[in-house]
């Protein structure tokens, strides 16, 4: 099976789906990772195929960018900067997953990137995605950022407010993401992002313990837990001498 994995973003994105991409490689599988050139070396250097997207940032640029987000403390305005700060390149980005998805059995997606499965959706091929984060996992034990828990009142009252909640976010989540990248979406005929978070593919791969987030048996099937997916680097000499001075 030839599998697609897509993410943009920082190493605790890229080296997750490295760790799963090595992991199918290793159970047969033919594996490319299309992302942005800062991470080609680690991708080719763990057996992976690299396929190029945008943004070409130099390392300052793109860890100036990271700093900028990790300075917003809210999820919901995180993702409008997320968002916008890729407005200049989404287009460019879109047309090339989409050619990329034509050629694969499988994509594996980042959950912050929801409209990659209209693409696949349009091409009949299998979408899942894959989270590093229980937050956003809209699960009826727990209340999401932002609203205040109803910790000690029967249970069954915490798990209405809790859906409720999630429904809340979820619509937020979806008008964020629409309001942003709406003219990027209908140029490429796309249409608007629905349940990103309630519903983000039939598949939602989550890369934390189940048992550490005191998640109940109950929840939708479509979040399967995997445990933390480990990549690291090659250690450096150079850069342990460094640390040691």
């Amino acid at each position: 099976m030839k599998v697609l994995l897509i993410s943009q973003g920082s190493t605790g994105d890229i080296y997750p789906l490295i760790a799963l991409g090595r992991a199918l490689l290793d159970a047969g599988h033919t594996v490319s990772f299309a992302t942005a050139p800062l991470y080609r070396a680690e991708i080719e250097g763990a057996g992976l195929a690299f396929l190029h997207t945008p943004p070409d940032w130099e390392k300052p640029v793109f860890v100036e960018c990271m700093r900028e987000l990790d300075r917003q403390s809210n999820p919901i305005l995180l993702l409008r900067q997320i968002y916008r700060s890729g407005l200049s390149f989404m287009g460019e980005l879109i047309d090339r997953v989409e050619a990329y998805v034509q050629t694969h059995d499988l994509v594996v997606c980042s959950y912050v990137f929801p409209h990659f499965k209209l693409l696949c959706d349009r091409h009949n091929v299998p979408f899942a995605t894959i989270t590093f984060c229980h937050s956003v996992i809209p699960a009826k034990d727990i209340t999401p950022e932002l609203f205040p828990s109803l910790r000690g009142l029967p249970q069954p009252i915490q798990h209405q407010w809790n859906q409720l909640c999630w429904w809340l976010v979820n619509f937020a989540v979806d008008h964020a993401v629409n309001s942003i990248s709406r003219a990027t979406f209908i140029s490429r005929g796309l249409p608007p992002v629905k349940d990103f978070i309630r519903a983000p593919a039939e598949l939602s791969i989550v890369s934390v313990s189940k048992q550490l987030m005191g998640l109940s048996q109950h929840m939708d099937p479509r979040f399967q837990f995997t445990g933390y997916l480990r990549w690291q680097s090659k250690e450096s000499e150079v850069l342990q001498h460094e640390l040691e001075l």
